[in-house]
């Protein structure tokens, strides 16, 4: 498993917990925001489940170009049929 740091270096990781603190943010001091989100991140670094489920949603690359990927498209039958 990951440590904590190392969650935290992660930008993905760091943005699900922000948007996990995003409620309560507002109400704490820097240093306590500071400390939920080391709280966060050994949470994270020690739950099994939680690190398996954070893995299965993290992307797999990130793309710097500014490109959009189109998602697949299967043909459609009358495609299929015109080109045979």
């Amino acid at each position: 498993m990951a440590e904590p740091e190392q969650l935290l270096a992660d930008p993905f990781v760091a943005a699900q917990i922000d948007d996990a603190m995003a409620l309560v943010a507002p109400a704490l001091s820097e240093e306590q925001r500071t400390w939920l989100r080391e709280q966060l991140a050994e949470v994270m670094a020690e739950d099994a489940q939680l690190a398996e489920a954070l893995a299965g949603a993290h992307p797999r690359s990130v793309v710097h170009s500014g490109m959009q990927a189109k998602p697949f498209e299967t043909p459609r039958e009358e495609d299929e049929a015109a080109e045979g």
